[in-house]
């Protein structure tokens, strides 16, 4: 039995596997579905700080087409890469169970955010995407609030924080997306390159929503 499996084996069914910061490789990922996702049928599943690019992307996303039982994918700190967010929004178009999917950190592009669109056009379980320190820019924040203003969803949490390309020139459709979506309950968007302005604007647009979380600006707990 490997390290890998013994760590599997050690989790409980029906529970939460994770496997942080192991050195995973794409190698890994068809072992973790047979045993964590298929054998365990563990509820959620955390990967982050590993090497896991676009094929351990597509390993996972064929797993997730039949699944229902994994409820939690936390894949951040990887290299999912625009490629691997294709391959998983394929899978999420027909998944019904997922309900929370983390790619913070994946060299994400405005053209992974496009596949994402297409999630939020099909999917109706998925209540939280994180999207924090990628590379996406004004057109994957528009695009991806745009198809959320005009879309009937259940996305409750999205956070684009600490995505330095991001700037006022998304504002207006974020303001188009927070007046307009009625399930979006949190917005993260901190550390981009909004101006004070810009982020009046957007708190402003929050005011009529009731306990609607807006964060701007991070501070750190005393």
């Amino acid at each position: 039995m490997t390290g890998l499996e013994a760590r599997i084996n050690e989790c409980q069914p029906c529970s939460d596997v994770r496997l942080n910061k192991q050195q995973l490789t794409d190698a890994d990922i068809e072992i973790i579905v047979q045993q964590a996702i298929i054998g365990k049928r563990c509820k959620s599943l955390s990967l982050a700080l590993n090497e896991i690019t676009s094929k351990g992307a597509s390993i996972l996303a064929d797993a997730l087409r039949s699944n229902t039982t994994l409820h939690e994918l936390w894949l951040s700190t990887n290299h999912v890469s625009d490629a691997g967010v294709g391959y998983l929004a394929q899978a999420l178009s027909t998944n019904r169970t997922l309900t929370k999917l983390g790619l913070a950190s994946n060299d994400i592009t405005s053209a992974g955010v496009s596949h994402l669109v297409e999630i939020v056009k099909k999917n109706k379980t998925l209540n939280t995407i994180g999207l924090a320190m990628n590379r996406i820019d004004d057109q994957g924040v528009q695009m991806l609030a745009n198809a959320l203003a005009q879309q009937n969803t259940n996305l409750e949490i999205l956070t684009l924080d600490r995505n330095q390309s991001v700037s006022d020139f998304s504002i207006n459709a974020l303001i188009n997306m927070i007046k307009n979506n009625r399930s979006l309950k949190e917005l993260w968007i901190n550390d981009c390159s909004l101006s004070e302005k810009g982020k009046k604007k957007l708190q402003q647009a929050t005011e009529s929503k009731k306990a609607f979380k807006l964060v701007t600006t991070y501070a750190k707990p005393s």
